[in-house]
């Protein structure tokens, strides 16, 4: 559990270090808590920041993800960060983890590893808060990263930005923000999240905190504010000072293309306690995965052979679908700098890529491009495409505009119901003899996916869609 303190004259936070990386359930979520990592895997995502030696290169850098601020309670609080590193070393590399003050906080484990095929996959800390017993208000301490220990000489030596984390004083009257497995992800395809409010001394009259949402998202169904009152006396019942209370935040559905991003949650304290009044609370940061993304026709053409161009990665594996995404990457339409792959499917066995085994379904997707629940725009970023269902489809025949307003066909393999359709993807994309199925840029029909058959040796476009 995350938690943010602050009264006034509170130390301010330190800077965000945060990196996209898709993970599995944090530390606190249950092993099959489903959107929920999904979610966090996304929302959690900014350019990263990393510490690196004079020296050194880059390459030999560690990437922190953390939130804006890191606090723990003396209660025996918990707060998680991860560590990746910034590339693959050609051998392990040993990381330390320390508390610089044993006797405020613990961490564990004392020392992460990363080996030359796992440099990228997050390994995760747990902060501890340890109770002193005394009244002596919140202290910030850090956090020790590094030195790294390694035979690769690009990251042996390389010494991390510490991390500083603020222990949160539970003999002072203080207002406390958990937030669920260490920060508040939605989504505005629904999946919502819980912070939950509480005091930690009794108050000599009621406190009531306000929580000041915002446009983009909201608190207990709110998007202006949301009040808790927090009553004195004995607790739990007749006061509930003590209880904690939840704040159920959801994201604004909005018809804008603006992949994740972030809004923050601010707070009002009052109350007849001259000691609770005022008090100052850090902000709750509300990241936010958006279910708007963009589709495009590449401006370049290409035959039907991506599996044996060499200029693409091409591997002669016998199935081009990493070499058409690579084909989507280079693309000059591409309309911003997130990853797309392509509309393309291809059977089993693996590499493979498949949309449904029952027509219409969405059944036994593999690899498949387009999202649950999202609808698809053209690069102006406001003419919708068409949306997607929980089946991460959409039903043929039903596209609000046309993939493009210029004509050009775009390799698919595709049947009109979302099937395979075999013997009809120009031999696994790997060749430019026989046909393959198309679909037509201008088309809001079933041609929108599926016409033809037509040529391999054509040079045709690809559809694209942001991952």
């Amino acid at each position: 559990m995350f938690v943010r303190i602050f009264h006034a004259g509170a130390p301010s936070a330190f800077a965000a270090f945060i990196v996209g990386v898709s993970f599995a359930c944090l530390p606190g979520l249950p092993s099959n808590c489903g959107d929920s990592c999904t979610l966090l895997s996304v929302v959690l995502s900014k350019s990263p920041t990393a510490t690196t030696p004079t020296g050194k290169s880059a390459a030999g850098s560690v990437k922190v993800m953390a939130a804006s601020m890191i606090a723990v309670a003396e209660t025996a609080t918990t707060a998680t960060f991860s560590l990746t590193l910034g590339s693959a070393p050609t051998g392990n590399v040993s990381v330390p983890v320390t508390s610089a003050n044993t006797a405020k906080a613990s961490v564990a484990p004392g020392v992460l590893v990363f080996a030359p095929a796992s440099w990228n996959v997050p390994q995760f800390v747990t902060i501890t808060g340890i109770d002193d017993l005394v009244l002596n208000g919140n202290q910030t301490i850090e956090v020790l990263i590094g030195p790294l220990t390694s035979s690769d000489l690009e990251f042996d030596g390389v010494d991390p930005a510490d991390l500083a984390v603020v222990v949160i004083d539970n003999e002072s009257p203080n207002v406390v923000i958990a937030e669920s497995a260490g920060a508040t992800g939605v989504s505005e395809y629904g999946a919502a999240d819980v912070f939950t409010v509480v005091l930690t001394q009794p108050p000599a009259a009621p406190v009531n905190v306000v929580v000041l949402a915002t446009a983009q998202a909201s608190a207990n169904a709110s998007f202006v504010s949301a009040n808790l009152v927090f009553t004195a006396g004995a607790c739990p019942g007749p006061g509930d000072w003590c209880v904690p209370q939840n704040i159920v935040v959801a994201a604004q559905d909005d018809a804008v293309v603006e992949a994740s991003h972030s809004t923050n949650f601010s707070f009002n304290v009052t109350s007849g306690d001259a000691t609770y009044n005022g008090l100052s609370v850090s902000d709750v940061t509300v990241f936010i995965s958006d279910n708007d993304r963009y589709l495009f026709r590449t401006a370049a053409t290409h035959n039907g052979n991506f599996d044996n161009d060499a200029t693409l990665g091409g591997n002669s594996d016998g199935a081009g679908i990493a070499e058409a995404d690579a084909f989507c990457m280079a693309d000059t339409n591409r309309p911003n700098t997130s990853t797309y792959k392509a509309m393309l499917v291809k059977a089993a066995p693996a590499p493979f890529r498949q949309a449904t085994a029952t027509a219409n379904v969405g059944d036994a997707q593999n690899d498949w491009v387009l999202a649950a629940n999202t609808g698809y725009y053209r690069t102006d970023g406001t003419t919708l495409i068409f949306a997607t269902g929980a089946n991460a489809l959409f039903v043929f025949g039903t596209a609000t505009n046309a993939p493009s307003t210029s004509a050009g066909d775009y390799w698919t393999g595709l049947r009109n119901d979302w099937r395979i359709q075999v013997g009809q993807n120009c031999s696994d994309w790997s060749t430019t003899g026989g046909n393959a199925r198309t679909g037509s840029a201008l088309a809001t029909d079933t041609n929108v996916l599926n016409v033809g058959p037509q040529s391999c040796g054509l040079a045709l476009h690809m559809l694209c869609a942001e991952q």
